[in-house]
């Protein structure tokens, strides 16, 4: 009889490394009134996109929420 080969496949980690994200609150000027908060929220997305804010540590924007209180 031939001794079997056994292959044995390395365990990978395949855990995802956690990320940090800052929640930031601002307050819109009153002619922000004048537009709905979709169109609010797409002009301020598409604006931080292109002009990237001096915030630091900074490295990109996902997502913005605009409300009323």
């Amino acid at each position: 009889m031939t001794p079997k080969t056994f292959l044995y496949k390395p365990i990978i980690s395949r855990t995802k490394m956690k990320t940090k994200k800052a929640i930031i609150t601002i307050l819109l000027v009153e002619e922000s009134r004048e537009k709905s908060n979709e169109e609010l929220e797409k002009e301020i997305f598409e604006t931080l996109q292109k002009n990237l804010p001096m915030i630091p540590w900074f490295a990109r924007v996902e997502k913005v929420k605009v409300i009323e209180s």
